[in-house]
């Protein structure tokens, strides 16, 4: 479904509320019109963050730059390379903003965000721009990151981190090199952490046939992910076209750009996806909402068709009451009931994360001596680093598993309705911040022992020659057996020298490596440990925002039924004709609230084939 359909399904949602709120008789009290509130609030958010990704000099920048309209929003200098999280969002006049680890903010002038960008000592930082630009108008937050895949680990981290944020990622390759295996592991993180990846081949301009290097980008992709090739959206674009097409106001140029079709790609896509999310969250309140106001009008009416019975009814919303208040108890049995089944839950999903984490430690450990590994000590950190990144993301979606199982649970033994649980669990990111200089020299050190390997073996080949050709030399005379003698060993000394330099070396390679090891296990450890702790304290705080949900719907039920009993105490009084009055008054309220229910249910089914 388009984003058009979109917007017309949300206004379709908020006029729903405003005919709810307007409705005669509804009384809501402040819980309530909190609750309509924040359902309004997510019917109205459009704010869809989409993650710009993908190696060094793939053009990330500049296809940013075109689809804000902009010729250098973005440094795009091929001195200059992003080193910090650049954050795009709408604002009423073009500024930027520096978010320092320290929570302090400050304002830089326009003119200097090259160098905040790009400046290395920033990494960790965050830079928030605000631009007038027709693309961000509606909501839609671009995220542009470093490039991943070089030496410089934090870089990648700064990415990763990222990830988990995301409503869709625009992955961003090159049509000077389509998608290296490097970048195909990137791809497949990107489709692991989100559901909306689409990805943008740039450069089209250079090339004759850019359909070619498409074609052959989307079936890199479904292999390395094992999804359909026709599921993937993979577009050629030109940055350059954009901006030519902008500054002769050409529309053919526009269109041969591709950038409006990638737009209205991953649009479509939003809407399909958090779009129909936000939507049916706000629908979730929506319910709550009329359920609550809707039970004091169900039970009077009850109660007058009851006719003389009003004090049975009355006595069992009573002691529905008391139950509620039962429940709210500090010390009921379904808070322990929950906490047990959670911590039940969240158990096996800690040891499965442990033992991943113990797996990688091991095969950091296995391969830290390899010859690929002394060639390519880089490859084992970005592994190992991607390896613990995807251990805690399985933890994570268990783990929010587990909340809806233990909310069904507690729903059903409660009798309550479940409504909308919020739980968050944040993403982790692993940081091996080793340092460049140990990197090179554990590769250094590598490709000297493989030097020095060369050459004994041609010292030790050259001795057997020789060595067989001394064997026939007696023959031919005193002298020149002596000279063949006295070059013998000379060779034997050589021979010697190199196979003592082949053992030295060796001995530091391994030393080289036992201390690259000393340095690296330790931040692996230490990961592994932040991973975990991260995870106990995602469970706590799941479980804290479990009992506050279901403290929430019990306060509400309680109200409701206060209502209820007020409303009964009016009625013992009234007369007859009172009465049939109120009936009649009910019944149009009740027939209205059946209205509103039948246009929720169409609306969900709305939202429902928004995603298909």
């Amino acid at each position: 479904m388009s984003h058009e359909e979109l917007g017309r399904l949300r206004a379709d949602v908020l006029a729903l509320h405003e005919r709810l709120v307007a409705a005669p008789g509804l009384e809501l009290t402040e819980a309530l019109r909190a609750k309509l509130d924040q359902s309004v609030q997510r019917a109205e958010a459009g704010t869809y963050q989409v993650v710009v990704m993908g190696e060094y000099s793939r053009g990330k920048s500049s296809l940013i730059n075109a689809m804000l309209g902009r010729e250098r929003l973005l440094p795009v200098n091929s001195a200059v390379t992003t080193c910090v999280v650049t954050v795009l969002r709408w604002g009423e006049r073009e500024a930027a903003f520096a978010h320092e680890p320290s929570g302090r903010t400050r304002e830089i002038p326009l003119d200097q965000l090259d160098r905040h960008i790009a400046d290395r000592v920033n990494v960790g930082h965050m830079i928030t721009i605000e631009a007038p630009a027709d693309l961000l108008r509606d909501g839609l937050v671009l995220v542009d990151t470093p490039g991943i895949g070089g030496v410089n680990n934090a870089h990648t981290d700064a990415t990763y981190a990222s990830l988990s944020q995301a409503d869709a990622i625009l992955y961003v390759a090159s049509t000077e090199e389509t998608l290296s295996t490097n970048e195909l592991a990137h791809v497949k993180k990107a489709f692991a952490a989100c559901p909306v990846v689409v990805t943008a081949v740039t450069k089209a301009e250079t090339v004759f046939d850019p359909g070619g290097e498409v074609a052959a980008a989307r079936r890199k992709i479904a292999a390395a992910t094992g999804l359909p090739p026709e599921d993937l959206v993979v577009l050629p674009v030109s940055a350059h076209r954009k901006l030519r097409a902008l500054r002769r106001g050409s529309e053919e140029l526009l269109r041969e750009s591709g950038l409006p079709e990638l737009e209205r790609r991953l649009r479509d896509r939003l809407a399909a996806t958090c779009g129909a999310r936000y939507l049916e969250s706000a629908l979730d309140l929506l319910d709550e909402v009329l359920a609550a106001t809707e039970a004091p009008v169900t039970n009077e009416l009850a109660a007058l068709e009851a006719g003389e019975d009003l004090e049975r009814i009355a006595a069992e919303l009573r002691q529905s009451r008391r139950r509620a208040e039962e429940l709210l108890a500090g010390r009921a049995a379904w808070r322990e009931a929950l906490s047990a089944s959670f911590d039940a839950a969240a158990a096996p999903v800690a040891e499965r994360l442990a033992a991943r984490n113990q797996e990688i430690c091991d095969r950091f450990v296995g391969h830290i001596h390899s010859p690929a590994v002394v060639h390519d000590a880089q490859g084992l950190i970005n592994a190992t680093t991607q390896a613990l990144a995807d251990a805690a993301d399985t933890a994570r979606a268990e783990l929010l598993a587990a909340v809806d199982r233990t909310g069904e649970e507690t729903a059903a033994a409660t009798r309550l309705p479940i409504g909308v649980i919020d739980a968050a669990v944040p993403g982790f990111q692993p940081r091996l911040d080793v340092s460049a200089i140990m990197l090179r020299k554990h590769a250094r050190e590598g490709r000297l022992s493989s030097v020095n390997s060369g050459v004994t073996v041609a010292g030790a080949v050259g001795t057997a020659i020789f060595t067989g050709a001394g064997a026939l030399l007696p023959g031919v005379g005193v002298a020149i057996g002596a000279i063949a003698a006295i070059a013998l060993g000379a060779l034997g000394v050589m021979a010697g020298l190199q196979e003592h330099r082949h053992r030295v070396l060796t001995q530091v390679k391994l030393e080289r490596s036992a201390q690259f090891s000393q340095a690296v296990l330790p931040m692996v450890e230490r990961n592994v440990a932040r991973a975990e702790k991260g995870l106990a304290e995602a469970v706590e705080h799941c479980k804290t925002l479990m009992l506050a949900h279901f403290d929430d719907v019990l306060r509400q039920t309680r109200d409701a039924l206060d209502r209820s009993i007020a409303r009964l105490a009016v009625l013992r009084e009234a007369s007859a004709r009172d009465r049939k009055s109120r009936m009649a008054e009910l019944t149009v309220t009740a027939g209205r609230y059946e209205r509103v229910r039948g246009e929720l249910s169409a609306m969900r089914e709305r939202v429902r084939r928004l995603g298909d």
